[in-house]
């Protein structure tokens, strides 16, 4: 990961911080969600992956390969994801899509998201601390309204669920692509950070959420509305065993 804090743009929630200068009220109504005109959520699922977990290896899953189902590395758990032109798209049928890595686990995720210039609202999530579906992190970037490009971001639970830290926001500076890394620490702290934004044409920004519930499992995954937001090069780099601190029921 880069680290030119000359160019990061630092958004920090502690309790209640007042959102005004991140943008105004209407692109803080987050059209992905039900009472604004979003899908339903499919019911949660367990997590029934490795429990051990996984070396660490950095690039989990490029998906250079055929188009199709993202295959038997991975669980769907909500709606349907799959691979075209070797990137992965969640939520073909307009559902909310969710899929874990059946092995991978850790406090971070790293993956390469893409816009696609359509015009639809569509989001791409990184999925944090999976075991049953309910209070997983789930932090995603959001094009909405009439931005040509991602617009906002969230701090969310679950599958596109209840908020936490900055809840829904509007970005810094929108941007059509970056390496997205997403990482909780033991402060239960999300630090989001976006480098080589529009392949570096765009100056890195980090945002932060505080208060992450309590990690209920170990799992890591991706997240994605409408098919059109590509997510790539999926990585991790977990944390030491005696780290970790979840609990799987």
């Amino acid at each position: 990961m880069r680290n030119n804090k000359r160019n990061v743009i630092i958004a920090t929630c502690i309790g209640m911080l007042a959102l005004g200068s991140l943008g105004g009220a209407a692109d803080l109504l987050d059209l992905s969600l039900p009472e604004n005109g979003g899908p339903e959520p499919s019911p949660i699922q367990p997590w029934m992956g490795m429990p051990e977990g996984s070396p660490a290896r950095g690039l989990i899953d490029d998906f250079n390969r055929a188009d199709g189902p993202l295959g038997a590395d991975w669980t769907v758990q909500a709606d349907s994801f799959q691979i075209v032109s070797q990137a992965a798209f969640g939520g073909p049928g307009g559902g909310l899509a969710l899929a874990t890595h059946n092995s991978a686990t850790g406090d971070v995720v790293e993956m390469d998201i893409s816009y696609d210039h359509s015009g639809v609202s569509q989001y791409a999530a990184a999925i944090l601390n999976y075991g049953g579906g309910a209070t997983n992190i789930f932090i995603k970037v959001q094009r909405q309204g009439a931005a040509d490009s991602f617009s906002n971001a969230a701090c969310y639970m679950g599958n596109n669920g209840s908020s936490f830290g900055l809840g829904f926001f509007t970005l810094s500076q929108p941007f059509s692509s970056a390496h997205m890394t997403v990482s909780v620490d033991g402060s239960r702290d999300v630090t989001i950070d976006f480098t080589n934004i529009d392949g570096g044409a765009l100056p890195d920004q980090q945002y932060i959420c505080t208060g992450a519930p309590a990690a209920e499992g170990p799992a890591i995954g991706i997240g994605g509305w409408e098919a059109r937001s590509s997510i790539d090069n999926f990585g991790d780099t977990p944390v030491p065993v005696e780290l970790q601190t979840f609990v799987i029921e």
